[in-house]
């Protein structure tokens, strides 16, 4: 007697060959959901396909077959349309018990049909919510998640921004809030002593004198502040190795920012970006403060003109990547000096810098040659297209210039913006 044979008792690793060989997603889920065995077949074939989903990029009724199927390996979701937040939410309570990073749109009128459906989601531990300014009360839902410990809001009111200090071990945090409101930072986040990443659109400086920054964020070490006001100066935060001040005030000067902890920041901090974008030159005195930050390996401003180059910057030996993005008046000498003196430098941006050009390219050879940069490890040099243009053979391998390419800002909350 002839034995049968059923293409559902072959093992899942050979039916899930058959789904390799379908271009169509379509027709995958029209198979996945023929028998409950091809599901599994089609999840195992999946593998970490749909580990990090961005709801943008299929129909809500592809991801809800999708999620049936895989949901239990899904750690990351993203959606940016707000009319879809509540079903999006509803589908990850019900098929993704092991979600970690949650980005979505909320609103005040549906956020109590979705914080029950969060607090399903216990494994969260990064949150990233947009919102219209209205007042949602997300504080209360957000203390019951025990594992978060990332938090991105933008486009949130003061009353709960002011809310935020409950979550006190929350290890980054970012705000984009409004301009016209800055939120006093020291007051929202002092409580949080856990920090290790703070990024603020909007905020102001206003520190009490008895408190000192090892009390304050023992472990911050990444502070950004969109544009900044401050009435205090920076308080010394001994892990502090990374700090962005894209705006300020004309008349805050980096000087007065650090004050008198520029002595100790000068042996820690490892890389400053300051109005690197606003088109203001650096002065004498906020070049002199530069200047004594000797850690410093990564730094992002604008200068006036070569004399800042010659006395100031060059005293940082341990820098190893510039960019001095519109500083008009830097010229081809200017650089050369930079060069010769900056050892480890290895990336230097002058988009914007209209003086640079490319006469600087065999002289700067000579100088990376002397100063011995290895091929392996070529400095790269970050221009406009009016530098003009580079023929390779004359970079002799120690020697990178390329075009710029921008990027977002606060990156992190791009898919959410």
């Amino acid at each position: 007697m002839a034995s049968s044979c059923n293409i559902l008792n072959l093992p899942v690793e050979v039916l899930a060959l058959i789904f390799k060989e379908l271009s169509s997603i379509k027709d995958k889920l029209n198979l996945a959901y023929a028998h409950p065995i091809l599901g599994k077949a089609f999840a195992f074939e999946a593998g970490d396909t749909y580990k990090k989903i961005d709801f943008e990029e299929r129909p809500i009724r592809e991801w809800s077959q999708i999620l049936v199927l895989c949901g239990s390996s899904v750690s990351r979701i993203s959606k940016r349309t707000v009319s879809q937040t509540v079903v999006v939410t509803k589908l990850a309570s019900k098929y993704c018990p092991n979600l970690e990073e949650f980005f979505i749109p909320v609103r005040r009128n549906f956020w109590n049909h979705i914080s029950p459906l969060l607090l399903t989601l216990q494994n969260l531990n990064w949150v990233g919510f947009t919102n219209d300014f209205q007042m949602v009360n997300l504080v209360d839902t957000l203390l019951k998640l025990p594992k978060l410990n990332n938090l991105q809001v933008l486009g949130f009111c003061r009353g709960d921004l002011e809310r935020l200090k409950e979550l006190v071990n929350l290890e980054e945090l970012t705000i984009l809030n409004k301009n016209e409101d800055p939120i006093d930072i020291y007051k929202i986040c002092s409580p949080m002593k856990k920090l290790n990443e703070l990024e603020v659109k909007f905020g102001f400086i206003r520190i009490p004198e008895e408190i000192g920054g090892d009390q304050l964020w023992p472990k911050l070490d990444l502070l950004r502040i969109g544009y900044g006001m401050f009435y205090t100066q920076l308080p010394y935060l001994p892990s502090l190795k990374f700090l962005t001040i894209d705006n300020t005030a004309a008349h805050m000067k980096l000087n007065n920012i650090f004050g008198t902890t520029v002595t100790k920041y000068a042996e820690t901090l490892e890389s400053l970006r300051f109005c690197s974008e606003t088109l203001r030159d650096i002065d004498l005195q906020e070049a002199a403060t530069i200047s004594k930050l000797r850690a410093l390996k990564r730094l992002e401003c604008q200068l006036e003109d070569n004399f800042y180059i010659d006395h100031y910057i060059t005293n940082l030996n341990q820098l190893e990547e510039l960019s001095l993005q519109n500083s008009s008046q830097i010229t081809n000498c200017g650089i050369l000096i930079l060069m010769h003196r900056c050892k480890k430098l290895r990336k230097l941006d002058v988009f914007g810098c209209r003086l640079i050009n490319n006469d600087l390219i065999m002289p700067a050879v000579a100088i990376l040659c002397i100063n011995g940069v290895q091929p392996d490890n070529p400095v790269v040099l970050t221009v406009d297209r009016n530098f003009g243009s580079v023929h390779k053979s004359l970079c002799a391998d120690v020697l990178v210039v390329q075009g710029h390419s921008s990027f977002a800002f606060f990156d992190l909350l791009s898919l959410l913006s």
